[in-house]
């Protein structure tokens, strides 16, 4: 997994156990402006912290104005084993349609773990803008807990990547339990400009939000 440095910010990249030593409270929303020294835990010796990066997108494509760089679900349909069909959710929807913080779409912060979806899904992403006629590997901005076994996308394992500054494996080679945000590639290979459908297996993990990128990778 690589790796890059970035300068350290005590609200972003601090662990919960630094903010205790410290015997000071994280604040729930990023300070503005940022925390004096006696309110925020030591920094690093040499003022960094290291943390992991997914590979990046194959390219960047303009967005009209006033577009977010994801798009939403418009349809969440979950599998009733005892009917053998696929049955709407649209509570599912509304969970997993839950926006992340982008002011040039005028997006607002709708995160909130307490509610989430579990089990076999299907999923169905609206056309992105037209001219993003290219096929690449598509990547979805998902956030939810780590499952015992990788999901399964149209059958099919999926790769997902933890981020932000908790994602560190711990001595057994594992991340710790809780909530993380997750950068999902798929093994799906389409135009962005296509509606988009696909079965999504947790595995055992819950999911509190799922956007579909307009970019993706190679």
């Amino acid at each position: 997994m690589a790796h890059v440095l970035r300068d350290h910010d005590p609200w972003r990249d601090a662990r919960a156990e630094d903010w205790r030593e410290a015997r000071l409270t994280r604040p729930r929303t990023p300070p503005a402006p940022p925390l004096p020294p006696d309110r925020q835990p030591p920094p690093p010796p040499l003022g960094v912290a290291s943390v992991d990066r997914v590979p990046g997108p194959d390219r960047d494509e303009p967005l009209p104005r006033g577009h977010a760089p994801w798009l939403q679900p418009t349809l969440v349909q979950r599998w009733d084993a005892q009917a053998q069909a696929w049955v709407d959710a649209p509570t599912a929807l509304a969970i997993l349609a839950r926006r992340s913080a982008y002011s040039p779409a005028g997006w607002t912060d709708e995160i909130d773990d307490r509610r989430k979806v579990l089990g076999k899904l299907r999923v169905t992403y609206p056309p992105g803008p037209p001219l993003l006629d290219q096929p690449f590997t598509r990547i979805l901005t998902a956030r939810g807990t780590l499952p015992p076994r990788p999901w399964l996308i149209d059958d099919q394992p999926a790769d997902l990547w933890p981020l932000g500054p908790y994602a560190r494996l711990n001595a057994a080679g594992r991340y710790p339990r809780g909530v993380y945000p997750l950068a999902v590639i798929t093994p799906l290979f389409t135009a962005p400009n296509a509606p988009l459908t696909f079965t999504l297996d947790l595995r055992g993990g819950q999911l509190m939000q799922l956007l579909l990128s307009l970019s993706g990778g190679p």
